[in-house]
C-alpha cells in the first residue's frame, strides 16, 4: 500500500480513502529491541492456554516484554480464535525513524494461568507481533544449571502469538527469582508462570535486532461501512 498523496497525510492508504476529519493518533511510547552478538539468548517466552470464541482452549506462544507498554496479538491467531474487535489504525515507529501504519483490531481475550485463574486481557492485533524465537526445551536445558533444575518448565518458543507488555505489569511482577553465577539464565516466577531468560550459549554467534514503537491508534468508527469492511479484511488475514 503506497502512502496517501494528500498534503500532510502520512497514512498508507489510497487517496480516495483519505478523511480530513480522521481522529489523530494517541501518543504512547513502547519499544521492543533485541541485539545478540557472540552468544545465544533466551527471551521471556511462555506457553499458555487462550480461550476460543466457543470457550474451548488453544495453546499460545506468549512473549513477555516489559519493554512494551502495549499488549499485542497476531492477527491470524485472533482469526483462529474467532475473536471479534473494533477496527483501528496502529502507528508503528520502527528502527531508523521509519513510521508505518497498520490496520488493526482492538480485541479482548482470556488466558488461563498455571494456578487455574482465568484472566481477561485486551490488546491490538498486528500481522506480525514479533519475530519467531528459537525453540527451547527447558525441561532438558534446565539440567545444565543447579538453580533451575527443580523448576516446572517445558518447551517454549516458535511463532509469537501474543505479546504481553507492562499494561499488565501486575501479571509480570516477579514473586520469586532464581539466579546462578554471572552470565547464567535467570528465572522469575510470575502469575503467568516461571519465565527463564538470559545467555544459554556464549560461544554461538547470533546477530538479530528487533525494534519498534507503537505510537498510537486511530479508531475507524467514523468511516463508511464500505471502507470499514475494507479495513477489516485488508490486513486481518487467514494464515495461522
Amino acid at each position: 500500500m503506497k502512502p496517501c498523496k494528500q498534503p500532510g497525510c502520512s497514512y498508507t492508504h489510497h487517496s480516495l480513502l483519505h478523511d480530513d476529519k480522521r481522529s489523530p493518533a494517541k501518543d504512547t511510547r513502547t519499544c521492543t529491541a533485541r541485539s545478540d552478538g557472540f552468544r545465544s539468548m533466551t527471551l521471556g517466552m511462555l506457553r499458555l492456554k487462550v480461550q476460543n470464541h466457543d470457550r474451548s482452549w488453544r495453546m499460545a506462544n506468549v512473549f513477555i516484554d516489559e519493554g512494551s507498554d502495549t499488549t499485542l496479538m497476531r492477527s491470524a491467531f485472533a482469526v483462529a480464535l474467532n475473536i471479534q474487535g473494533h477496527s483501528q489504525v496502529l502507528t508503528v515507529d520502527g528502527a531508523g525513524g521509519l513510521v508505518t501504519r497498520h490496520r488493526s483490531k482492538r480485541v479482548q481475550f482470556q488466558i488461563l494461568t498455571p494456578d487455574g485463574d482465568v484472566v481477561m486481557l485486551e490488546g491490538s492485533t498486528m500481522k506480525l507481533v514479533a519475530s519467531p524465537t528459537p525453540i527451547t526445551d527447558w525441561s532438558k536445558q534446565k539440567l545444565q544449571w543447579p538453580h533451575l533444575r527443580d523448576l516446572p518448565v517445558g518447551e517454549v518458543g516458535g511463532k509469537v502469538d501474543i505479546l504481553i507488555g507492562t499494561d499488565y505489569l501486575h501479571l509480570l511482577a516477579a514473586q520469586e527469582t532464581r539466579e546462578g553465577t554471572e552470565c547464567e539464565p535467570i528465572a522469575s516466577k510470575t502469575r503467568l508462570g516461571w519465565i527463564v531468560r538470559g545467555v544459554t550459549n556464549k560461544s554461538q554467534h547470533v546477530t538479530a535486532i528487533r525494534s519498534f514503537t507503537i505510537s498510537g491508534h486511530t479508531p475507524l468508527d467514523n468511516l463508511s461501512a464500505e471502507i470499514r469492511w475494507f479495513c477489516d479484511t485488508e490486513d486481518f488475514g487467514t494464515e495461522y
